[in-house]
C-alpha cells in the first residue's frame, strides 16, 4: 500500500510556480480564508448543499481593477453584464453604459431615473455640447472628437482642416452668443462661401488657405470643395442635436446634481449617422471624469460593451490608467480581437487589454481570439511525471524508471477555449488563480421599447 501511494503521488501533475486553474469551491474557500472582501456579482451558479442544489452568487474580489469580458455571440457575456448592472443598481452606483445593440436599456432602464443619449430617440436628453465648454482649449478637444484620426494614412490635411474649421466656427458662435448645435449646423451645411464669410474675423489665419477664393464660376478652389466634402461625413448628426439650449450637462451629473445611469444607445439602421454623436458624447464624458479631483470614495462604473461600434476612443487608455483615483472602474466587452486591433491598432489594443486586471473569458470561436485568450490566462510551471521502460533478453535487464520533468505550459489551450460550452467562463481575478464557473442563465424581460424614433425622421410623416 505504501509503495502504491508513493507511485500514485509521483504520477500526479503538480503546479510549482505561476497560476493554476482551480475549482470554484477552492476559489470561495481561498476568499474566505484570506478574509478578502468581495465586490460586484458577475452571475450565479448552481452549488450542492446537503444534497440539494441552490443558486450561489459569484463575486469578484474587492479592488478587482478594470474588467475585460471576451467571448463570441451567444456565449453568456451579455447575461453576465446584465447581472453586474443589476448589482450596481442595488448598490446605487451610477453607471455609464454603451449599449450599441440596445440590449441593456430594454431590460434595465428606469424611467424617471436614468438618462438616454441618442439624438434620434424621442426620450433622449437634449445635450448641447456648447454647455460643456469652460475654457478655449475645450473647443480644440471637441473638434478632435468630432473628426477622428484618419486610419488610411492619407494626407493629414483631411483631418486637420475640418478640425480647424469646426473649432473656429464654434469659437465664433460663442463670441456671437449663438452657442448651440443648431447654429453650427446651419453654417456647416451651407456652401463654402458662407463658411468663409462666417470665419472672416477668425484669429486662425490658416483657415483662409483652406478656403481660398478663386476667380472661377464657383468662387472657391477645389481644395476647399474637397475639405468640405471630407467634413460632411462627420457633421450630419448636428441636424438632430438641440437647436437651442440643452437640458443636460455632464458636470451636473458628475457633481450628483442629477442621478441615475446614462445609456448611450444606437440602432442598427442608423449607426453610421449616430456614430459621430455617440463618440463625441462618450469622449466628453471621459474627458470630464479624467479632470475630476482624486476621490477614492467616488464610484462610477463604465460598461463599454461592443466599443468597436464607435470611432476609436483616443482617451480610453487615459481612462484606464488615470481614472482609478477618480473612483472609476471600466468593464470592456469585446467579441473579436482582430476587429479590436483593426479599430485601435495592435499596440493600443494590447495596451487597453493589459490595463484590465480581471479577465472573464467565455467561448471564443475565432482561432486568433481563442489563442489570445489562452495567452491572457498565461502559463504555469508544472512538474510532469515521466516514465521510461527498458527491455532485454534477461529478466534482470527489464525495468521501469520514473522521473519528474519540469516544463511550462498554458493553463488552457486555444482549442479548449473554442470548445467551451455556453454560459461557462474562465475567470482570472486580479492577484488570484483563475477558476472556471458554469453560470446559470437569468432571464431579463424587456421593460421598455429600446428605441422610439423621433417623428421628424420619417420621410413621409403619418397623417
Amino acid at each position: 500500500y505504501l509503495f502504491s501511494l508513493i507511485t500514485e503521488n509521483s504520477e500526479t501533475i503538480k503546479t510549482v510556480r505561476g497560476a493554476e486553474l482551480i475549482s470554484l469551491t477552492t476559489y470561495f474557500f481561498e476568499l474566505e480564508k484570506a478574509n478578502i472582501k468581495t465586490d460586484v456579482c458577475i452571475g450565479k451558479t448552481n452549488t450542492k448543499s446537503f444534497f440539494k442544489k441552490k443558486l450561489k452568487p459569484v463575486y469578484l474580489p474587492e479592488l478587482a481593477g478594470h474588467i475585460l469580458l471576451i467571448g463570441s455571440t451567444g456565449t453568456g457575456k451579455t447575461n453576465s453584464i446584465l447581472q453586474m448592472l443589476e448589482w450596481y443598481e442595488s448598490e446605487n452606483i451610477p453607471c455609464i453604459i454603451l449599449d450599441a445593440k440596445n440590449e441593456y436599456i430594454a431590460k434595465k432602464f428606469r424611467p424617471g431615473v436614468d438618462f438616454i443619449f441618442n439624438p434620434l430617440d424621442c426620450d433622449s436628453i437634449q445635450w448641447n455640447f456648447f454647455d460643456e465648454i469652460k475654457r478655449w482649449p475645450d473647443i480644440d478637444a471637441i473638434s478632435a472628437f468630432i473628426v477622428p484620426e484618419n486610419k488610411s494614412n492619407s494626407d493629414p490635411i483631411w483631418t486637420h482642416a475640418p478640425r480647424e474649421i469646426i473649432a473656429a466656427l464654434i469659437e465664433q458662435l460663442i463670441r456671437m452668443r449663438h452657442a448651440n448645435c443648431g447654429s453650427l449646423w446651419s453654417v456647416l451645411n451651407s456652401g463654402v462661401s458662407t463658411i468663409r464669410k462666417a470665419l472672416k474675423h477668425s484669429n486662425n489665419k490658416t483657415i483662409s488657405d483652406y478656403l481660398t477664393e478663386i476667380g472661377g464660376k464657383e468662387g472657391h478652389s477645389k481644395l476647399a470643395q474637397d475639405i468640405k466634402a471630407s467634413m460632411t461625413q462627420y457633421i450630419q448628426f448636428l441636424r438632430y442635436m438641440p437647436k437651442k439650449s440643452g437640458n443636460f450637462k455632464i458636470d451636473d451629473w458628475l457633481n450628483n446634481k442629477v442621478g441615475g445611469n446614462i445609456y448611450i444607445t444606437s440602432h442598427p439602421d442608423l449607426k453610421e449617422t449616430l456614430k459621430p454623436a455617440l463618440s463625441l458624447f462618450l469622449s466628453m464624458l471621459i474627458m470630464k471624469v479624467n479632470a475630476l479631483p482624486n476621490d477614492q470614495s467616488r464610484k462610477i462604473r463604465w460598461i463599454l460593451d461592443e466599443i468597436n461600434q464607435l470611432y476609436p476612443q483616443k482617451l480610453l487608455p487615459d481612462l484606464l490608467t488615470q481614472s482609478r483615483s477618480k473612483g472609476s472602474q471600466v468593464i470592456i466587452g469585446i467579441q473579436d480581437k482582430a476587429q479590436f486591433d483593426e479599430n485601435y491598432g495592435k499596440n493600443n489594443a494590447d495596451s487597453i487589454i493589459g490595463c484590465c486586471a480581471t479577465q472573464i473569458i467565455f467561448r471564443c470561436d475565432g482561432p486568433e481570439t481563442a489563442e489570445y485568450a489562452s495567452k491572457i490566462l498565461s502559463k504555469g510551471k508544472i512538474i510532469e511525471p515521466e516514465n521510461s521502460s527498458s527491455h532485454g533478453s534477461s529478466d534482470v535487464r527489464e525495468g521501469i524508471s520514473k522521473s519528474n520533468r519540469p516544463k511550462e505550459e498554458f493553463i488552457l489551450m486555444a482549442s479548449e477555449i473554442q470548445m467551451t460550452p455556453d454560459l461557462k467562463a474562465y475567470v482570472f481575478p486580479k492577484a488570484n488563480n483563475p477558476f472556471s464557473v458554469d453560470f446559470k442563465y437569468k432571464k431579463f424581460c424587456d421593460e421598455i421599447d429600446s428605441f422610439v424614433p423621433k417623428p421628424d425622421l420619417n420621410v413621409f410623416p403619418c397623417v
